[in-house]
C-alpha cells in the first residue's frame, strides 16, 4: 500500500506521512546507509491537495515516525529537514496534532516562531517514544523481559487518545508485564 494516505474519523482528518529519506546502500564502506527526516516534494504535493478537502474546523492529526522537530535532539535523523515546507501548508490550519516515535524519550511541546511555526494555531506535538525504551536496555521483569525503559525514564507503555469533535485528551499507560 502507499507509504502516507489519510483518513476521517468524525471531526478528525488523520495524516500518516512518510518522513524518512533514505539515503541508500553506502557502497563506499559497504553497509547500510543513513536516512534523515524529509518529506519529498511528491508527498507534500499530495498533502496540500488532500487538505483542500478537509473542512478547516475539523482536527489534523499528523502521524510519522521521525517527528517534525524535536527539542532534545537537533540532528537531521531526529527532525524533518524541510519542516518549514509542511509548516507552510499547515499554516491556515486551526486545530493540529503531531504524533511521532523514532526517538528512545518521551517529549511533548507546542511548536512556536522558535520551531519556524508562523500559524496562529497551537500547535502541540507528541513523541511517544520507542517501544523498546533504551534498546531494551533495564532490568527484567519477572517473566524475564526487560522493562524497555526509555532513556528519560518513561517505562514501556502507550499512549490511549480520546477525540471529541476537534478536540483531544490523552492519558499515557504503562505496560509492567
Amino acid at each position: 500500500g502507499p507509504d502516507y494516505f489519510s483518513f476521517n474519523y468524525g471531526s478528525v482528518h488523520f495524516v500518516v506521512l512518510n518522513s524518512i529519506k533514505y539515503n541508500g546502500w553506502n557502497n563506499e564502506k559497504n553497509e547500510k546507509g543513513d536516512y534523515i527526516g524529509y518529506l519529498h516534494d511528491r508527498q507534500l504535493t499530495w498533502l496540500k491537495n488532500d487538505l483542500s478537502l478537509v473542512p478547516e474546523d475539523h482536527l489534523l492529526v499528523l502521524a510519522m515516525h521521525i517527528p517534525v522537530k524535536s527539542e532534545m535532539y537537533k540532528e537531521d535523523y531526529g527532525k524533518i529537514v524541510n519542516n518549514g515546507a509542511l509548516f507552510k501548508i499547515l499554516e491556515k490550519r486551526k486545530h493540529l496534532l503531531a504524533l511521532a516515535g523514532h526517538m528512545h524519550y518521551l517529549e511533548y511541546l507546542e511548536y512556536g516562531r522558535n520551531h519556524g511555526w508562523l500559524g496562529s494555531a497551537r500547535f502541540p506535538s507528541l513523541i511517544a517514544g520507542a517501544g523498546c525504551g533504551a534498546w531494551w536496555h533495564a532490568p527484567k521483569t519477572p517473566r524475564g523481559i526487560p522493562y524497555g525503559l526509555c532513556t528519560d525514564g518513561t517505562p514501556n507503555g502507550y499512549f490511549r487518545f480520546t477525540f471529541t469533535g476537534n478536540r483531544f485528551t490523552y492519558r499515557f499507560y504503562p505496560s509492567y508485564s
